[in-house]
């Protein structure tokens, strides 16, 4: 009996010496705001956050910046009774949806706690700008890169082109001449002439020339098929301009 007593007096006396909690009249406010409402990847942007009281009571803490769930820094503020204090953190602006959150912790004794510690997250978008310059500065990258794999690639066309004109010019042909027999003082001899040449033999060797020539002057500008395609483009603007 006497010990059923004794636990009956704990049990009645406990919520005597339970710690109660008062919730104070202040709070971190819901919503977040920013310095700019747009600003392009790498620029820096502020991070605001306000605490509101009007509990009557004067406390000190830190606010905690979190983005995308890594904290980014934390500012210690002081707050005044029937005032809003506003916190903010400087932000490198990253390409992107970005979560963000703040949270206070203050110097309050464990029996004061605040309405919310906690705002909401704020998503903060971050796009890169179309621009007519970056769109030139795009193109341009695009132009030089392929130009370069189309330079190396005609270059190596180019060769094979000429290895491929080079296998039609005809080897040089040496004319054979023709010997002639005779006698000197009861003796015979032998004796070359020289070639004779018909005249389709003669404007044979012409067509043969003009057409080593060409390829020649072909295989020339095979090879140096930068300044060809230079020059042909000039003169297509030459034309133009003429023209009109």
């Amino acid at each position: 009996m006497k010990a059923l007593f004794i636990t009956l007096c704990i049990v009645c006396a406990s919520p005597v010496f339970a710690q109660t909690v008062t919730t104070l009249n202040a709070r971190v406010l819901p919503t977040i705001w920013y310095s700019q409402l747009s600003v392009q990847p790498g620029d820096a942007v502020r991070i605001y956050a306000g605490i509101q009281n009007d509990s009557g009571v004067s406390f000190s803490g830190t606010a905690v910046f979190s983005v995308n769930g890594e904290v980014l820094g934390s500012v210690p503020f002081q707050s005044r009774s029937d005032s809003v204090e506003r916190v903010g953190i400087e932000w490198v602006a990253a390409l992107g949806n970005n979560a963000v959150t703040v949270v206070v912790s203050t110097d309050l004794d464990p029996s004061h706690a605040l309405v919310s510690s906690k705002t909401d997250t704020s998503y903060y978008s971050v796009t890169k700008k179309v621009t007519l310059e970056s769109v030139v500065e795009t193109i341009k990258n695009a132009v030089t890169s392929g130009a370069s794999l189309a330079a190396v690639k005609i270059d190596k066309e180019a060769e094979n082109v000429d290895l491929q004109l080079e296998s039609l010019k005809k080897d040089p042909v040496v004319a054979k001449k023709d010997p002639i027999r005779g006698t000197v003082l009861g003796a015979a001899t032998t004796t070359i002439s020289e070639p004779s040449q018909s005249a389709g033999t003669f404007m044979s060797n012409i067509l043969d020339t003009a057409r080593e020539k060409g390829i020649t002057l072909l295989q020339l500008l095979v090879k140096h098929w930068r300044y060809t395609s230079a020059g042909v483009g000039l003169s297509l603007l030459a034309f133009v301009f003429l023209k009109r």
